[in-house]
């Protein structure tokens, strides 16, 4: 999803969280996310830069609880 991210023109990258190596008791979960820049508007019309957080195993793009103003990575 990064990739396709990137080959369409947006800044994107791959957030890696887990356990590596194994955890003493043996656990290797891993997971990955992936980060996008883009540009939303505010309230007041004021355009801004933000990165949104999209999790394509479980396709879902993370949202404040209105359902459609996109989490900011930096700013939550």
């Amino acid at each position: 999803m990064c990739q396709l991210f990137r080959w369409a023109g947006y800044d994107a990258w791959t957030l890696n969280s887990g356990f590596q190596p194994r955890t003493p008791n043996g656990s290797s979960f891993t997971h990955v996310v992936v980060l996008v820049r883009v540009s939303i508007k505010r309230a007041g019309g004021k355009e801004s830069q933000i990165i949104t957080i999209h999790d394509p195993s479980a396709n879902v793009s993370y949202t404040h609880a209105d359902g459609s103003t996109p989490l900011d990575y930096m700013n939550f």
